[in-house]
């Protein structure tokens, strides 16, 4: 049994490279069996004559799939939605994704078994009962009281039990990267190398040693702060790419933007460009305090991350940003960005293609959701790159690349990667 189901619900062109044409292949190239449900099967991008289902075509299909999946709780469900014409397919949509999470009886967020924690107690906002999606389960080590993980009170992550190597005296020495954390005895004494007979080694040198594995033990517990398995529920997850419109136009009926705004607190990562996140959020976008603002209304509305896929600012015409926030294990909203150069290519389809790239590298890799977003944006740059003769994406000559991890290559990447910068409010 296929315990991966990737559902892509977008766009079909006869002639070109959009919506479903690059979800299904980049998918199938990257080892993934989607499921294709096209919403519109047009000419072309740029010539919309063809058919178009109608909500009730759409509810069909889905409600079908719906109750094939209904018995099926070992599977994982990854929906990735895109163009949807009409309000009514984008509602028909929401009802049918939000009936099967029921069905599985997964709540918005964390489900039971890992929650990152979350218990009884105060729990950084959270109660008994819903809990916006935290419930009783494995918890990941936090216990009764609000702690934010650390046991028998607030005492900073040191307890007299196990202690997670931590004990009730310290080493005076402090890490350089950390100045005001000192090594205990045990970390001072694990980092200790056994001296061969006749050989002397430095004390300097052995303190540097201890401070360098204690620097990479706290990089690896801060790396996991921004893992997507601990920030969201991946058994069952709804990536939306709320196709709209672009750079002041929009090409889908008015009524699709209140469609999504009632759908945005179901969804786990939204993806919208720079003219879409204005729509939804009554913003209108100048500068980065605006970007914030705009992440703060998407964030408190529901969604567990938010990706702004590009940001164009007046004062750097050479750049774009990339945006992305979400809630810390502390509950504190978090923001990094990325500073893109800017090839000018007018071509439809990169956003289509970064959002079945995130996807994939969730699904796949997992692990730190600032690093999955670096590799899927040198992807995308390196076949924009590629395909500046033409006038799109060269998807299928650049094939090796989109199933490559976005990793310098000299074969095929040998870009530096893109990496995000905090941005502090």
């Amino acid at each position: 049994m296929n315990k991966e189901n990737i559902i892509s619900i977008q766009s079909q062109v006869f002639d070109g490279f959009c919506g479903n044409n690059i979800a299904a292949f980049v998918f199938r190239r990257r080892g993934h069996i989607p499921k294709i449900l096209n919403t519109v099967q047009y000419y072309s991008k740029f010539k919309h004559s063809g058919v178009e289902l109608n909500s009730q075509e759409v509810d069909i299909i889905l409600s079908e799939y719906n109750k094939d999946q209904e018995f099926m709780n070992d599977s994982n469900i990854y929906f990735l939605t895109g163009y949807i014409k009409n309000a009514e397919c984008v509602d028909m949509v929401t009802k049918n994704i939000l009936e099967l999470r029921r069905k599985r009886k997964i709540h918005h967020g964390k489900s039971n078994g890992d929650m990152n924690g979350h218990t009884n107690g105060d729990m950084n906002g959270h109660t008994n009962g819903d809990m916006n999606g935290h419930t009783n389960g494995d918890m990941n080590g936090h216990t009764n009281g609000d702690m934010n993980g650390h046991t028998n009170g607030d005492m900073n992550g040191h307890t007299n039990g196990d202690m997670n190597d931590h004990i009730n005296y310290h080493i005076d020495e402090s890490n350089s990267e950390y100045p005001n954390r000192l090594m205990n005895f045990k970390e001072y004494k694990s980092t200790h190398q056994i001296i061969p007979e006749g050989k002397r080694i430095n004390e300097k040198d052995m303190v540097k040693n201890n401070i360098s594995t204690i620097s990479k033990r706290i990089k690896k517990k801060d790396d996991e702060l921004y893992f997507i398995e601990n920030i969201i529920n991946l058994n069952f997850l709804w990536v939306c790419d709320p196709v709209m419109g672009d750079n002041g136009r929009l090409y889908v009926d008015e009524r699709v933007v209140e469609s999504y705004k009632k759908a945005i607190e179901y969804v786990d990562i939204i993806t919208p460009n720079q003219y879409e996140t204005e729509l939804l959020c009554n913003i209108k976008i100048n500068e980065e305090k605006d970007v914030i603002k705009c992440l703060n209304v998407l964030l408190h509305k529901g969604v567990k991350i938010v990706i702004i896929t590009s940001v164009n600012y007046n004062f750097d015409k050479d750049h774009l940003f990339l945006y992305v926030s979400f809630f810390n294990n502390k509950n504190k909203i978090l923001y990094f960005k990325y500073k893109i150069v800017k090839i000018h290519f007018n071509c439809f389809g990169s956003g289509d293609l970064f959002s079945c790239l995130l996807l994939s590298f969730i699904v796949k890799q997992k692990g730190n959701i600032l690093h999955i977003i670096s590799k899927v944006l040198n992807i995308v740059q390196n076949v924009i790159k590629n395909s500046l003769t033409g006038l799109e994406l060269n998807i299928i000559e650049n094939q090796d690349i989109i199933a490559s991890d976005g990793l310098i290559n000299d074969d095929l990447i040998n870009d530096v990667l893109i990496k995000e910068e905090p941005v502090f409010f």
